[in-house]
């Protein structure tokens, strides 16, 4: 593939994925081909169909999953610090949210795709191997499965969607903590990030600051 052909294949993946994570796997083709930059003769050159798409954009995500898990095993010491980036990675680069959107729309047409379970193949392997590696280096518990890393990466809740800024940030990383907390066979002392306090939850959802949340006023009683 020519280097302009595979930047705009990558731009139309990269959008697809982000529409169909903010609205849902029915946004028109001519809004992702905008959002890409490219004509909507150029998307449809590279996806036929709307299951085409569908299916790269997994490919696509998987993928990502695989890199991320190759870096971290060559450049972190040990199991426990491989985990913790590839999840933090996974969460800060949201690589687990497209799976529930996408893959109800993909299961029966790909149980025979050679591309497609080849990538879901590779993916589980690479996670396999670093989970191997955190319970050879005694960083998680021994009964831990490749199903229970890949539900924890998809069933994230999403901070930001509450909060905004640093409370947000604040929220995910005390949310792996937990999760790393909860994966170990021992408890583990490392200090969470400052708790999200009441008030910015509801300054969150009344617009005004934090100190000067109030309660309610009470009805008057006749």
């Amino acid at each position: 593939m020519r280097s302009d052909a595979a930047r705009n294949r990558d731009r139309i993946l990269r959008a697809a994925r982000e529409l169909f994570l903010a609205r849902g796997t029915q946004v028109p083709m001519e809004e992702i081909a905008e959002a890409a930059g490219v004509g909507v003769g150029t998307l449809y050159r590279r996806f036929p169909d709307r299951f085409a798409l569908l299916k790269a954009v997994a490919i696509w995500n998987m993928g990502r999953v695989v890199a991320e898990v190759t870096a971290a095993m060559a450049e972190e010491p040990d199991g426990h610090h491989c985990l913790a980036r590839v999840l933090r990675r996974i969460y800060e680069l949201r690589l687990g949210d497209p799976v529930p959107i996408l893959l109800p729309h993909l299961l029966e047409k790909t149980r025979d795709d050679a591309e497609f379970q080849q990538a879901r193949r590779d993916a589980a392997q690479a996670v396999d191997s670093m989970l191997d590696r955190a319970k050879s280096d005694g960083a998680v518990r021994q009964d831990l499965t490749v199903a229970d890393i890949l539900t924890i990466a998809t069933a994230r809740p999403e901070p930001s969607a509450l909060l905004g800024g640093y409370a947000a940030e604040r929220l995910n990383a005390r949310y792996l903590q937990i999760v790393l907390d909860g994966l170990s066979p021992h408890p583990r002392s490392e200090p969470m990030a400052p708790a999200v306090e009441e008030a910015e939850m509801e300054a969150r959802f009344t617009e005004v600051a934090p100190d000067s949340v109030r309660p309610a006023p009470q009805p008057e009683h006749t």
